[in-house]
């Protein structure tokens, strides 16, 4: 990380902050998903996203939690792991449940079935089914999982709220060059074609180089922005328990 990084506040990133439409889901975004499994690495890499997504600087976070800056950024850089007292402080710091600061594994074979093994301790008959080449995990409708299953149902309903189109928008928003309104009226008349290619139901073939780059940038661009929304939505319920 270089030093204007360190000093500067994430949102000072921003070309155009008044004008970008859902700059929430512009300006504190992570790069790319966590394609790590190093438990340290997954704590460094989720403290970043975390404190840019609060638009922190490293310093500010490192005060907050009442540790010095160095140190921070040694827990960013995944070259120590903190013990369980300074875990819990640093996830208050950031306003998230500390389980946000504790990564699961599902990249790994034992890393997944450890997630199907918790799930099933505590909701009994959890299942592992397909249905037409996707992989899905069922909750059973019981007493046991009815909260569950209330949460996973209003988390997906403001998760819905992010359209193909609102990231299709927030694509186009930013491109003031000669050529951008013909391309966004293009995008428009060919997002259909777009949503069939990234459902497999229209094979690549079918789409041209750069149609193929349009639609993939549209559907990271909604993933981004479903993931702010789902981080909104944590912190909403850590603030309520916290101020219990």
């Amino acid at each position: 990380m270089s030093k204007s990084e360190e000093i500067l506040r994430p949102s000072d990133f921003i070309n155009d902050p008044e004008n970008c439409l859902f700059d929430e889901f512009k300006h504190n975004l992570p790069l790319n998903t966590e394609e790590v499994t190093d438990p340290k690495q997954l704590l460094g890499s989720r403290m970043r996203y975390l404190r840019t997504f609060r638009d922190m600087t490293q310093e500010e976070a490192a005060a907050k939690v009442g540790i010095n800056t160095t140190l921070w950024r040694h827990y960013e850089h995944g070259m120590k792991m903190p013990r369980q007292d300074r875990l819990e402080k640093i996830a208050e710091a950031l306003s998230v449940p500390v389980q946000m600061l504790q990564p699961i594994d599902t990249f790994s074979p034992a890393g997944i079935a450890a997630v199907l093994y918790n799930m099933r301790m505590q909701s009994q008959e959890v299942e592992v089914v397909e249905m037409d080449g996707d992989i899905y995990i069922k909750i059973p409708n019981n007493e046991v999982t009815g909260e569950t299953r209330a949460a996973l149902k209003d988390m997906q309903e403001h998760m819905n709220k992010v359209t193909f189109e609102d990231a299709l928008e927030c694509c186009n928003r930013e491109d003031n060059s000669a050529t951008a309104p013909a391309s966004k009226e293009y995008a428009k008349q060919n997002i259909e074609k777009y949503k069939a290619y990234l459902s497999g139901k229209l094979p690549h073939e079918k789409l041209s180089p750069a149609d193929e780059l349009q639609a993939n940038l549209i559907a990271d661009t909604e993933w981004f922005m479903r993931n702010q929304i789902l981080m909104e939505y944590i912190t909403e319920l850590f603030q309520k328990n916290y101020k219990r």
